[in-house]
Order: structure tokens, then C-alpha cells, then sequence
């Protein structure tokens, strides 16, 4: 049988301000392909993960993603910031296993796997340090999460994230601000349980007390940019074609 949690989940994505929201359903984790570093138990996963590198032009828009669609990283003009010497910017995706970085927050559960994102100069190696504009960055999840944590040294910190639910497939969305990050979406059993379970159109699912600060049911753009209209239409068509494709591929039945 599938390790099952019954969860709720909202399509929701912040667009210059305005937030689009749909009707969304329980969802069983394990019956959505999805590509994990380390299975849960009783859950079969699609395949290793892939990563993905590419290198984006300074200046101009840009796309970078996995090979599996599990991360999808839109750069809007003028988020890479200029440097002498260079013309672009190496993007180097990485997925990686929840047990090898440091403990969640008591309560907490590893929602898929850890997606990392390196952002370096591509004629001299530089790290970029911050971003000119925030980007949104799409991660894939199993199931619908209850927050998004950052790592931020040896500490995981909660973020802000917008839920995106379109049948079989669910992601967060992030706005990645600094050249290097390493991101995990959560499940937290407390909040779920406390989740309305009525059928048909639900509310967005409500981050627990430790989440509350900063765990909003859209990203808040940071200094120096904003996600606008544009780039938010983008961003869901390339989520939304990401997410059909997977439903395409036939779920792999549960280890018995």
C-alpha cells in the first residue's frame, strides 16, 4: 500500500499583487510520480533525480531547470547583476537526500527532497551574492506541503512560498534572492490534521505556529524587484507543462 496523508492544497501564485486561487483535493502521497534521492518507506519513487546546469545571459531573461522538471528557475530581466569581464551566469540545480543536512524543526517532515541552487560567474568562477531581482524558483513536492525552510547555515528557517496545486502535481513557489540556497519543503501533521476537510473548493493549506511569521500563502518580493505579471504567467506555464508531463508517466506501484 501507498504511505497515504490526506492533505489539501491550492492553486496560488503571485502575480504583481494579484494572488490566483482554485479548488484543490486531498491528495495521497505516493500515487504522484516523483523523483526522490531516498524513498519513504512503502513509497516507490519515479527514478533518481536529475540535476540541471545551463548558462543564463547577463541582462536578459532567462530559464534554468532539472532534466526532470523537478526544479524550474525563471531569471527575469536585469536579476543577474553585471560584473566586468562577464557575459553570463553558470546555474547549477541539485537535488539532495533531507538525512544528510542538519535536523529539521521538532515536528517537521522532509516533503520530497532538498533542492539546491548555485549561481557563479561563468568566465571567472565568482559566486553571485545576491540577486538584482528576486527570481521564483518552482519545486516539485509528492504532496501538498505545509511550509518551505531555508537553510541558512546549520539552521533551517522558514520562508515565504506561494502553494501551486493543478491536479496530480503540487510545487511551491520561492523567490531565490542570494547566488546560493538550499531550499525543503515540509509537512507538518499538526497544521494538516487541523486543515478543513470539506469537499470541493478548499482554502490554501495553513503553515503551523513555528511557520506563522513568514510562511504566507504568496511570496513578498524582497528589495530590488518584484515577481510581475509577466513573470508570473511564465512561471505557472512552465510549471503547468512540468506537471503534465509527469502525469503522463504512469505512477510506479508502492513497494508492497
Amino acid at each position: 500500500m501507498a504511505a497515504v496523508r490526506s492533505r489539501t492544497a491550492a492553486i496560488g501564485v503571485l502575480c504583481g499583487g494579484l494572488l490566483l486561487a482554485g479548488p484543490a483535493g486531498a491528495h495521497p502521497e505516493g500515487q504522484t510520480p516523483y523523483r526522490y534521492v531516498v524513498a519513504p518507506a512503502g513509497v516507490t519513487s519515479a527514478g533518481p533525480p536529475e540535476p540541471g546546469a545551463s548558462t543564463q545571459p547577463i541582462g536578459r531573461p532567462g530559464f534554468a531547470g532539472t532534466t526532470d522538471n523537478q526544479m524550474q528557475l525563471t531569471l527575469p530581466a536585469g536579476a543577474l547583476p553585471p560584473r566586468a569581464g562577464e557575459q553570463g551566469v553558470r546555474v547549477a540545480l541539485d537535488q539532495q537526500d533531507p538525512a544528510l543536512l542538519p535536523a529539521l524543526p521538532r515536528g517537521f517532515e522532509p516533503e520530497g527532497n532538498v533542492y539546491r541552487v548555485s549561481l557563479t560567474y561563468a568566465a571567472s568562477g565568482a559566486e553571485v551574492t545576491r540577486l538584482a531581482v528576486p527570481a521564483p524558483l518552482g519545486l516539485t513536492a509528492p504532496a501538498a506541503p505545509t511550509g518551505v525552510l531555508q537553510l541558512v547555515g546549520e539552521r533551517w528557517q522558514p520562508v515565504p512560498y506561494t502553494p501551486v496545486a493543478a491536479d496530480e502535481g503540487f510545487s511551491s513557489v520561492v523567490l531565490l534572492q542570494t547566488g546560493t540556497a538550499t531550499f525543503l519543503q515540509v509537512y507538518d501533521p499538526a497544521s494538516a490534521q487541523s486543515a478543513p476537510a470539506a469537499a470541493g473548493a478548499s482554502p490554501p493549506p495553513q503553515p503551523s505556529s513555528a511557520l506563522a511569521p513568514t510562511a504566507q500563502a504568496a511570496p513578498r518580493p524582497g528589495p530590488g524587484g518584484v515577481l510581475t505579471y509577466a513573470a508570473a504567467l511564465v512561471l505557472v506555464t512552465l510549471l503547468g507543462q512540468g506537471i503534465v508531463r509527469r502525469r503522463r508517466r504512469k505512477a510506479l506501484p508502492a513497494a508492497p
